[in-house]
């Protein structure tokens, strides 16, 4: 789960994540498999890392969450910066590696009082694959931003998306900085399946 637009007192505290470092590692957990299980076809596990990224290897048996997986307490969270190299301005966001399961309470405290996001009236989903149809991408492209500086103007905002600089993701910085006398409302929350790395190839894009 990756979030941007923090406060200006977080971004101006290098303390911020010490103060909260023993909360996140307490109560957010990361989900790892455990116990090999390969696929049908391939070398790799079903939850598609390598053999030797596990401790045990049991072949011939159903692979299921509750059993090959473990969670601990999480090791990657922090924040990182977003924005090609030729940007005049790159994007701080804060990230966490978080399981699933997760209580909603612990979310909820992540959320509001880790992260200090103002609590939204609106939340808009952007999910969804990019089209080659140039007409129609334009058209989706202003209905997105209409509908950013709509909402924005009314009260505070938050956009889920997978996080990931492709499909129609990549359109929400693009229309947050046309809205840019509300951008302060709009909040952009991104949730991805985790790989390692992918904090490095998000901080790239």
């Amino acid at each position: 789960m990756a979030t941007e637009d923090i406060s200006n007192q977080q971004q101006g505290d290098d303390n911020w994540y010490s103060k909260h470092k023993l909360w996140i590692k307490a109560n957010i957990k990361q989900r790892e498999c455990r116990i090999f299980k390969s696929e049908a076809y391939g070398e790799d596990c079903v939850c598609g890392k390598s053999k030797e990224d596990h401790v045990q290897f049991h072949e011939n048996v159903r692979w299921k969450k509750e059993v090959n997986t473990q969670t601990a307490a999480t090791e990657a969270f922090g924040t990182t910066e977003i924005g090609d190299d030729e940007d005049e301005e790159r994007h701080e966001i804060q990230f966490v590696r978080i399981d699933e399961d997760t209580p909603f309470k612990h979310i909820k405290h992540l959320l509001f009082e880790v992260w200090n996001i103002n609590e939204p009236k609106w939340i808009l989903p952007l999910i969804g694959s990019q089209t080659d149809d140039l007409e129609i991408e334009n058209q989706m492209k202003g209905e997105i931003s209409f509908l950013f500086q709509k909402l924005s103007t009314v009260s505070d905002l938050w956009i889920l998306s997978d996080g990931l600089d492709e499909g129609i993701s990549e359109y929400i910085l693009e229309a947050k900085a046309e809205a840019v006398l509300f951008e302060d409302r709009i909040t952009s929350i991104g949730c991805s399946s985790w790989t390692e790395g992918l904090m490095e190839e998000v901080s790239d894009t």
